[in-house]
């Protein structure tokens, strides 16, 4: 099983290694960059760029302080705008391989130019949609289900990823939104934080445990609480 997951690292390592090469070739290549100044620039950043997040990835389960949380929030920030980015790249890629097919011109570097606009547009409502905490409620019918059971409310949440990124503040949000809707029983299903050094678990305990529940509370871990010292969850 060992050697699974070292495969699994090292082809992950290698595909995010060839994703900054693919971006490399379509940046120089859509926006004409000759320039050796400008090239070699471009190279070393995404030489640095992965290993930075590599890095970053390392160092937040094992230090707890700001720096390393500005240096891996930049760091996990920059991996998201990067797959964004290539998958604007492969778009263009498909759709000037569709003009040729059809015979029809159109403008390569207009073309990326509006795909990266659009990257950038899906990345912002991303971010906005990330931190605006939605309810979405479901009325659900369990046949056979014990009187005492009818017409609770049970509130279930997911992925909340508490950790370098978002913390105890948006923590305490999610509780207050929690508690304003007065449920009687709340499920947290897994990736609730990740283990990382700077995630104080007895604080996001007492800040849930301020929630008022009174048919419980109950949980379950996903991966990402097995990231870091995982003896602490």
């Amino acid at each position: 099983m060992m050697y699974v997951f070292i495969l699994a690292g090292v082809g992950s390592l290698g595909l995010i290694f060839l994703m900054h090469y693919f971006l490399f070739q379509a940046l120089t290549h859509f926006f004409g960059i000759t320039g050796q100044i400008y090239l070699n620039t471009l190279k070393i950043s995404l030489i640095l760029l992965p290993f930075g997040f590599i890095l970053a990835s390392i160092l937040i389960t094992r230090f707890s302080n700001i720096f390393v949380r500005f240096f891996y929030t930049a760091a996990a920030g920059w991996f998201g705008v990067m797959l964004y980015l290539v998958l604007a790249c492969l778009s263009a890629y498909f759709i000037i391989y569709l003009s040729k097919i059809f015979s029809f011109s159109l403008n390569e570097k207009a073309l990326i130019t509006g795909l990266f606009l659009a990257a950038a547009a899906v990345i912002i409502y991303g971010i906005i949609g990330a931190q605006n905490i939605k309810i979405k409620e479901l009325p659900i019918a369990l046949p056979n289900l014990p009187a005492e059971w009818q017409g609770k409310t049970a509130i279930f949440i997911s992925d909340l990823h508490l950790g370098a990124i978002d913390n105890y503040e948006f923590a305490n949000r999610v509780a207050g939104r929690i508690d304003d809707l007065k449920p009687d029983l709340l499920f947290i299903g897994g990736d609730f934080f990740d283990g990382q050094a700077n995630v104080d678990l007895d604080k996001l305990a007492q800040i849930f445990s301020t929630v008022k529940t009174p048919w419980g509370k109950f949980f379950v871990t996903g991966n990402h609480e097995e990231f870091g010292h995982k003896e602490k969850s």
